[in-house]
């Protein structure tokens, strides 16, 4: 076990994520009233570095990496006190939008750090749906990409997408009531399975 330590003037830090490679570890270092929190990129040749913040935000923090860790993903506040998914990348942080509502995050990059999955406010309301973004597409719905490849889907929210394969294909996450699995983007499958109950003890 190796401290990683804090930003400067941060006595508070966690890490959330690690690069595929391990040489890359992301997470937030924060202030002792949690009144600003920054993301941060850790390597043991440069140590803990802070990513900075969305324009005009004040909070920010990373959860995942592409495999080299070049590519950096997670959430940060705006300049409106809304939260956005970005994508951080060469000193660079990219903000990703949402799906209409006040709040995105995201949870998962590809092994290149081309395809971000996670979850969005939808439409003006505060239940959350999957996306999956790429600069081509921009932030998708899960649910309407679904749709539109012929999934039936009734019944059945798709509320966040946890994580990505290397080749951005595989997609895992949770539904409204179910726990789900996403295959093969664009012509994915999806396999429901009920949650289960805890084994009762003793």
């Amino acid at each position: 076990m190796f401290d990683l330590g804090a930003l400067a003037g941060y006595p508070i830090s966690y890490a959330l994520g690690v690069s595929g490679d391990g040489t890359v570890v992301v997470g937030e270092s924060a202030l002792a009233d949690l009144s600003r929190i920054q993301a941060f990129r850790w390597t043991a040749a440069d140590g803990m570095v802070g990513l900075g913040y969305l324009p005009g935000g004040i909070s920010s923090v990373s959860i995942a990496a592409n495999f080299g860790g070049s590519v950096i993903v997670g959430g940060g506040s705006t300049s409106s006190l809304d939260f956005h998914a970005f994508r951080w990348t060469q000193s660079h942080m990219t903000d990703l939008g949402t799906l209409g509502g006040t709040y995105s995050e995201a949870l998962g990059t590809s092994q290149d750090g081309s395809v971000v999955v996670g979850e969005s406010y939808f439409n003006g309301s505060t239940a959350t749906h999957a996306f999956r973004w790429t600069s081509v597409t921009g932030m998708k719905d899960l649910n309407f990409l679904l749709a539109s490849a012929g999934v039936n889907m009734s019944g059945i929210t798709l509320i966040d997408a946890r994580g990505v394969s290397g080749n951005g294909q595989f997609i895992v996450g949770d539904g409204a009531s179910a726990m789900c699995c996403w295959l093969g983007m664009p012509h994915p499958i999806i396999s429901p399975e009920p949650r289960r109950s805890p084994m009762p003890s003793g």
